[in-house]
């Protein structure tokens, strides 16, 4: 049985229209593993530094909840969050107090 998405294609597109959308499909399905990949790579880098933002993504990493549900808390969207933790963004001062929040973290001095 079809899924709903390919049954609305199958209605309202031509047959050509139709192989294109199975071959970008496909495409979208042989990147996906190493999209993840180089995400999680980058995820990696991005939260070793030694820095604020670095210790922000650990955090994150470490409270287990997805990127939709903290942009969904904090007025981000879920692709801020992704760029943050990738490193490929940076945060403003009220979205890093946003992320500090629903995390429920707070800064401590070093001694």
């Amino acid at each position: 049985m079809p899924d709903q998405k390919e049954r609305i294609v199958r209605e309202v597109a031509s047959e050509e229209e139709r192989q294109q959308w199975r071959q970008a499909v496909a495409d979208a399905e042989a990147e996906a593993p190493e999209l993840i990949e180089r995400h999680r790579i980058w995820q990696a880098e991005a939260a070793a530094e030694q820095i604020l933002s670095g210790q922000l993504r650990r955090a994150i990493i470490a409270s287990g909840i997805d990127y939709a549900t903290l942009a969904e808390r904090t007025g981000l969207t879920s692709t801020d969050v992704a760029a943050f933790m990738c490193g490929h963004a940076t945060l403003d001062s009220n979205a890093f107090g946003r992320l500090t929040a629903a995390l429920n973290l707070q800064l401590m001095p070093v001694s």
